[in-house]
Parts: structure tokens; sequence; C-alpha cells
């Protein structure tokens, strides 16, 4: 690709795009033209591998005012006058108002994912599902994790869900009972080892940057800077953070191409299919700046590297990016193997029982004379 200076990128003038088209904010169906708009940034990143999580779009901008007021959490939408790049609605977060400048800050959809979860739209296994009074849920009843999926994405008003089941299906109703829907979601993501997203059309997406659903183009961009890599990855450790079991499918002793994956109800099924979803891919900590055809997506790809990280800034003509993902490092004793795993927890029965007590001098035994 050519180089390209951007504008607010350290790279050219935007008068090099012959185009006319321009950018609005509506809030509130209040439309804010772009010459009453500075500093808008639309941004997002998913730290370490990106394998577990929730990850928010994040609008900011500061609107010169003309005696305009949003009412509490006010929908925002950024929109261009070609309709060629499609973002999220967003929400008013936080705002500070200084004269006639308010700075906004607004997210996505999935700052609605704070809220309890409502099971009662989910689906039981009807054999299990009451318990000894009538209507009242049995403390065993077992529920579908898509069920629990798709009431989220219900409850939290997204347009539709995208998601498929892994090698575990199921949660006992316990599990999910008084937890909000962004702890259920981070957990269903922690299992499949991916991140959830909201997509340009609000809908909420499961997405693994292994098997990217969209492949980002740019008209023009820098070279892009790699800064470390993993992989390729072959082999799977696994935790299951309830029961403490560990799962490995055994392979290279190079922590470099192991992926290591922690998470409620893991099984040695769904360590399998984490590699299956893995096996031999590269990720790789990498930035450039770009002159963007589409907007950019958590998951995708630009020119065969997982993005990880973006930040958009609409301007006269188009729209620019900085592009990449964050530089990542891993402790080495985090990637034991099962044994030692196993003998970390009876170490850890021991120092509980009185027989060996932890320093930071090392490890000592303690002799018991009762």
């Amino acid at each position: 690709m050519q180089n390209l200076r951007l504008s607010r990128l350290g790279l050219q003038s935007p008068k090099v795009f012959s185009n006319a088209l321009t950018w609005s904010l509506t809030i509130d169906s209040i439309v804010i033209p772009f010459d009453r708009l500075a500093n808008i940034r639309v941004s997002s990143s998913f730290s370490g591998l990106g394998i577990s999580g929730v990850c928010r779009q994040v609008l900011t901008a500061d609107i010169m005012l003309d005696g305009e007021s949003f009412s509490q959490g006010a929908k925002c939408v950024l929109s261009d006058s070609d309709g060629k790049f499609k973002f999220p609605d967003f929400y008013i977060n936080t705002r500070r108002k200084k004269g006639n400048v308010l700075s906004i800050s607004a997210i996505d959809r999935t700052v609605y994912l704070g809220q309890i979860f409502d099971y009662k739209n989910v689906n039981f296994e009807e054999d299990n599902r009451y318990g000894l009074n009538d209507g009242e849920v049995a403390e065993d009843a077992v529920v579908l994790i898509s069920s629990v999926m798709s009431a989220i994405a219900t409850q939290c008003g997204f347009s539709g869900i995208s998601y498929s089941d892994g090698a575990v299906t199921k949660f006992p109703y316990s599990y999910i009972k008084g937890k909000s829907c962004q702890q259920l979601a981070e957990s269903v993501s922690a299992m499949l080892c991916g991140l959830w997203c909201c997509d340009s059309e609000n809908s909420l997406v499961f997405r693994r940057w292994s098997s990217p659903d969209s492949v980002l183009t740019a008209l023009a961009a820098s070279e892009i800077v790699t800064s470390s890599e993993k992989g390729p990855i072959t082999r799977v450790v696994a935790t299951n953070s309830i029961t403490k079991s560990t799962f490995d499918t055994l392979g290279s002793a190079d922590f470099m191409e192991i992926l290591k994956v922690s998470a409620d109800y893991l099984t040695e099924a769904q360590a399998s299919a984490v590699l299956s979803a893995y096996s031999g891919k590269m990720f790789y900590g990498w930035s450039a700046k770009a002159e963007l055809d589409a907007v950019a997506e958590l998951g995708g790809t630009f020119d065969g590297y997982p993005i990880g990280r973006y930040t958009m800034v609409p301007h006269w003509g188009g729209l620019g990016a900085e592009l990449g993902a964050a530089d990542f490092s891993e402790s080495e004793f985090d990637f034991i193997g099962e044994i030692s795993a196993k003998l970390s927890q009876k170490l850890g029965l021991c120092e509980i029982m009185g027989n060996v007590t932890v320093s930071s001098d090392g490890l000592e035994l303690v002799g018991r004379y009762d």
C-alpha cells in the first residue's frame, strides 16, 4: 500500500481527497453539524490475547452548543453524508461542560450489560426445572447457554445475537442466579475463548480473531510495524476455575506456542475445541495508520494482522485511523503443565493444614507435634 499522511494522525492534509464527504452527530434527534464538532474519536481495544471479555466501543467528542440540551443517557448516532460508514448507536455515559463546549463520552449498547440477569425467559431442561414448591426453580436445574445469551441480548436491547455453542452447552441454574448480564457474557467468552462485541447493526456478536468475520481494507496506509508475536498455536492448557481441573491437549513445550485459558465449567472437550479454533494461528503486537474504506472491528484483520485496538478519526473527506494490537507479555511460570498445577494444589492444601508455609524466602516445611 502507498504511504499516506493524514491530518491529526501525523500524515498529509485531507485536501488530497476530492470528495465532499462530511459528518454529523445526532443526539436526542438533534443534528449537530461537523463544523460544531471537534476531537471526534471512536475507539475500542481488548487486553492481552483477546480470548475473553466484553469489548466496548467508545465515542468521544467536543460539541459547540447552540442552546441544545440532552437527556440522561441520550442516544448518539454518528453518520457521514454519503452513508458509507456504519457505526452502532452510542449512549452518553459521561459529560463535562465548560462555557458553551460540551465534552461527551458515549458507549455502545454493551453499556446496558451491567444489569442483573432476568432468568425468567431462559430455557430449562424440563425434567429438573422445579423445586419442592410450585413455580420455584430447583437449585440443580439446568439452563441452556444459548438461551441465556439470547435472553441477555433481548433484555439489554440488542437488535439480535450472533453465537454458536461450544462443547459446553449448559449451566446450572445456581450459577446464573444473581449474576449480571456482563458477568455471564464474560464467563461464556472465557469458556469459548473469544470476545463479545456490539456490531454496527447493534447486535451482540461473538468473535474470535482466529476466524475473523471481517477483513478491513484501506484506501492507503503506513507500513505495519510489529513489536511482538506469539504462535503458531499448537497446544492448549485449560483450567476449570471451579474444580481446578487442568486439561492439557499436549504438543509443543515452547510456551510461545501454548494458549493458556481458564474458565468456569471448562471440559476436556472444550479445550480440544479451543485448540481446533486457534491451531496454527499467530498473534502479533503491531501498529499502523490508515485511511479507511470501512469501519474497523475488533476481531477482524487488517492485511492479515488481528485487530486488537483502534481509534477512528472522522475528518473532512473520510475516516482516518490508528490500528493495531497491544504488546503482551506472559509469565513462563504460567505454563507449568498439569503435574505442576496439581503439585501447587497439594502445597496449598498443606499450607492450610499447617504442614508448609510460603514466605519471601521460599517454601518451608513446618513440623507438627500435635
